[in-house]
């Protein structure tokens, strides 16, 4: 599994959903969410998980795809999360913030979860993300870590 980083590396901690879309009779999709909240560190989510006291923010990442069948839409350990390129967004002093250039790995990992290796790029910069989701719970927490300036 990833190194976790408890405090000192911004965190994103949220829940990992698949659903169907039906945008017409031909045209079935599937949605992979990755949603919750994120914060200067995972002790600060941890410490206030309902965000009672304003420390985090929202955050939302989406992988959109063609379905494969009937289990495309299925959260069952028979179907792995899939990776890609995802869009996202998160908020910071209530305006929301678009990323792009996302792209999401994951991997089994030894103990039976996934771990999570990706990029990114947003206007503080282009960052890499490291972590790992629960296959019971599908409980996501992934850290950012930024690796070169914004680009104009």
């Amino acid at each position: 599994p990833p190194k976790v980083y408890p405090t000192g590396v911004i965190c994103l901690r949220g829940q990992f959903t698949r659903s169907r879309t039906n945008r017409s009779p031909n045209n079935k999709r599937t949605l992979q969410n990755i949603e919750g909240l994120w914060a200067s560190s995972l002790e600060t989510i941890l410490d206030d998980s309902k965000n009672a006291k304003g420390l985090c923010n929202t955050f939302r990442y989406q992988l959109e795809y063609d379905a494969d069948g009937p289990a495309a839409a299925s959260d069952d350990a028979a179907h792995p999360p899939r990776s890609g390129r995802f869009r996202g967004w998160f908020i910071m002093d209530g305006k929301k913030i678009q990323e792009r250039d996302i792209t999401i790995n994951f991997r089994n990992n030894s103990e039976g979860h996934y771990n999570i290796e990706g990029v990114g790029v947003n206007e503080f910069g282009g960052y890499k993300i490291s972590g790992i989701m629960t296959s019971d719970d599908h409980v996501v927490t992934v850290f950012r870590h930024y690796v070169s300036p914004p680009t104009p």
